[in-house]
């Protein structure tokens, strides 16, 4: 867990330091949205074949690999990047080097935990994930704005360090089975396959990205949602906030939950927890019901978050996990990304309010969907079930 909070934290401040240091350098924003397609869109394009990367060899030492190369990295732009094309570059290779992680940590994760400690194990890197990706944004500003740049990508350096260091620590086998290798392309093209035939799989992934294809309108929306309830200059911060506390909570929440009752029907929990806060927020009449909505959504997505990690846990053998896990992130990674490009045209459309009320239709929707399948047992008899280890 220790190595997936310093890799998260080191992702979410990567972003902010190399895009201040580029504007800095720089004063063009153009630079600045180089650098943060360099660190967004290579992750999304080559997703897959990390998939491929994390079945084809040991997790952990597919992790320490990471750790180390995206060491290596930020201590060579610490040291040496004086120049805006080195730091897109920076951008770049850190992007690419950590595309094996996520699929890797999946797959190592279901290898070495026990079937009865898995919702505990999820609730817990679902909600320490969560306080990384709090908490790493804002203290990374801070870091540049105290001490620079330079320094800032020393202490990305020195994090990435100690997550190579804790996963170096871990004890058991994480070998994927071993199989023919027939090119990266096919073996990639075979997680998409199995996400589909992995019914209840592909349900949560089809879920997760209906509220999603929305979720990034509602982000947008609430910046001027903050403004019109005179919420100030912190509002959006207050907001985001309420999502995040909602989260942990939720996490917490799911892990309990997921641990005697059947995790579909706390994902359907989750959506629909998600959709009512979200909708709620649509109609709010005082900021402080925004607040307790967003935290309902927010706790939504804990909820739903680890009872969805938990159905891949348990539907889907271990050799394929790190490709079908990749593949559903660079689904959701690409229907993000649209709501985010499209959000502004979607505002102009519909209003704050109307962006608000169809993310909760969104999230009714996604349960009438997983709600379908739990009705029928039939289609929801597991796929493939790993092996798993104590």
């Amino acid at each position: 867990m220790t190595s997936a909070v310093l890799v998260v934290a080191g992702t979410e401040a990567t972003a902010i330091v190399l895009a201040l240091s580029v504007l800095r350098m720089t004063g063009s924003t153009y630079w600045v949205s180089a650098v943060l397609a360099a660190s967004l869109g290579l992750a999304m394009l080559l997703g897959p074949f990390g998939g491929v990367v994390a079945d084809r060899y040991d997790r952990r030492r597919v992790l320490v690999g990471v750790a180390v190369a995206e060491t290596v990295i930020f201590a060579t732009a610490a040291l040496a990047a004086t120049r805006p094309w080195e730091l897109l570059a920076a951008a770049a290779l850190a992007a690419i080097a950590a595309v094996p992680y996520g699929p890797a940590q999946a797959a190592a994760v279901q290898a070495l935990i026990s079937d009865e400690r898995l919702p505990g194990a999820n609730a817990a890197l679902f909600g320490s994930n969560q306080v990384a990706v709090l908490v790493a944004p804002a203290a990374a500003g801070l870091a540049f704005a105290l001490v620079g740049g330079r320094a800032a990508m020393a202490a990305i350096a020195l994090a990435y360090m100690g997550a190579a260091l804790a996963v170096a620590r871990v004890h058991g086998d994480t070998r994927p089975d071993p199989e023919p290798r027939r090119g990266f392309v096919r073996e990639a093209s075979a997680g998409f396959g199995e996400l589909i035939r992995a019914r209840m799989v592909f349900t949560t992934t089809v879920a997760v990205a209906i509220m999603i294809a929305v979720d990034g309108a509602v982000v947008v929306a609430m910046i001027p949602l903050a403004g019109s309830f005179h919420a100030g200059g912190s509002g959006f911060g207050i907001e985001m906030s309420a999502c995040g506390l909602g989260m942990l909570a939720g996490s917490w929440l799911g892990g309990r939950l997921t641990a005697h009752r059947d995790p579909l029907h706390v994902f359907a929990a989750g959506s629909a927890a998600f959709g009512l806060g979200i909708g709620m927020v649509a109609i709010a009449p005082a900021f402080a019901v925004v607040l307790f909505g967003l935290a309902l959504s927010g706790a939504g997505n804990g909820l739903f978050g680890t009872a969805e990690m938990l159905i891949y846990q348990r539907h889907l053998p271990n050799r394929l996990m790190g490709r079908v896990r990749a593949a559903a992130v660079s689904i959701l990674n690409g229907t993000y990304a649209l709501s985010m490009v499209c959000a502004g045209t979607l505002i102009h459309a519909v209003g704050v309010s109307g962006v608000f009320a169809l993310g909760g239709a969104a999230g009714a929707l996604a349960t009438a969907v997983v709600v379908a399948v739990a009705v029928r047992p039939s289609v929801r008899a597991p796929e493939a079930l790993p092996a798993q280890t104590g």
